[in-house]
């Protein structure tokens, strides 16, 4: 049966979610199906290159990051389904969710949603669960992108009926990242390679504490861009550390990145589930992680987790891996291994057969 999908989501700026949606509409529209992106703030990104390069259609519904919160995009996304006649609608990220779930037209569209992550502003503040609540029941499902995300969700509306809350796992094209035989390089600086949006969510501060705890040839990347990255340098400049601590801005070739580290690094205060670890392992790297829901359920027994927010075991963790080559290489094989249970073409089957039982 061929589909038709509307996707919604805020932007199409590099980051997790994005990453998934456009790796979903690829897969989809190659196995038939007809597949549309809208979203609400149309900077400019890589992705849409992909998307072209595809045959992808994404529909602008704004411009600029201001305008992702702009209730007008309830009305365009009535229009744009009303017209084209989609079979299922799913959105991506809380504005999308909220003006998506506002907008539903009618019985015979289906709507999902994705939730991405064990938790969020909103569900520190109590009169936002009522809210919640309600545009959470206007969706046919929802998805949630690892098991600790599905239940702290659940926990989270209590009155949601829990089958209509399901896990399927976020995937990457491992074609992109395999390598099984990388080994430690003892003879140059050590690089520490962090991929993530400087924002309140990730927890670059230990990170770079952690780098100032560690012998001088030990080398941090961080790849990305966002509001936190200001005091990130200021403490980068504080620590003195200008010359180990490497701020690369948004890269489209994360792969190379990661073929030249030694260690993947994700510092983060929460996590959904993280593409980033994944690539890594697929790399042939050995990961290191917090030790808070979405990353542990990832990396446990696999990688290696660290004491959440703790810049002395995070350091300790990190030079004993790379001091100790046969850990090193033993954490590279399991990463690896596990890596193969978080392949795209997975994610998108799954993807398909829920929307084919709706």
């Amino acid at each position: 049966m061929r589909l038709k999908i509307l996707y919604v989501i805020t932007s199409l700026r590099p980051g997790g979610a994005e990453r998934l949606v456009v790796d979903l509409a690829i897969g989809l529209k190659r196995r038939g199906h007809i597949v549309d992106i809208l979203v609400f703030d149309n900077s400019p990104s890589f992705l849409y290159d992909e998307l072209r390069n595809e045959g992808v259609k994404v529909i602008n519904s704004g411009a600029g990051y201001l305008q992702m919160w702009n209730p007008m995009h309830i009305f365009k996304i009535k229009k744009v389904v009303k017209n084209n006649k989609y079979d299922i609608v799913h959105s991506h990220n809380t504005s999308a969710q909220l003006f998506t779930a506002l907008a539903k037209p009618g019985k015979t569209i289906k709507s999902v949603t994705t939730e991405h992550n064990t938790t969020n502003r909103r569900r520190k503040l109590k009169l936002y669960r009522l809210l919640d609540s309600l545009i959470y029941n206007k969706y046919d499902k929802i998805v949630c992108v690892s098991n600790a995300v599905r239940e702290e969700l659940v926990f989270y509306l209590r009155d949601i009926d829990s089958e209509r809350v399901i896990t399927i796992y976020n995937g990457v094209d491992l074609k992109k990242y395999n390598r099984s035989d990388c080994e430690s390089n003892m003879s140059r600086n050590k690089i520490i390679l962090m991929v993530a949006g400087f924002r309140k969510q990730k927890d670059h501060f230990t990170a770079i504490k952690a780098i100032n705890k560690l012998p001088k040839s030990y080398i941090l990347w961080l790849a990305g861009d966002g509001a936190t990255k200001k005091k990130c340098e200021q403490l980068v400049t504080r620590l003195k550390l200008n010359e180990r601590v490497i701020f690369l801005g948004v890269s489209q070739n994360i792969p190379d990145l990661i073929q030249k580290s030694d260690i993947i690094l994700l510092s983060s205060h929460y996590e959904g589930m993280s593409l980033f670890i994944v690539e890594g392992m697929a790399s042939g790297k050995p990961c290191i992680g917090s030790n808070v829901p979405g990353i542990s359920e990832v990396l446990d027994k696999y990688g290696i987790l660290y004491k959440h927010s703790d810049p002395d075991d995070l350091a300790f963790k990190i030079e004993f891996l790379i001091e100790n080559p046969q850990l090193y290489n033993s954490v590279v094989r399991s990463c690896y291994e596990r890596a193969q249970d978080f392949d795209i073409e997975k994610t998108i089957s799954c993807i398909e057969s829920l929307y084919l039982s709706l």
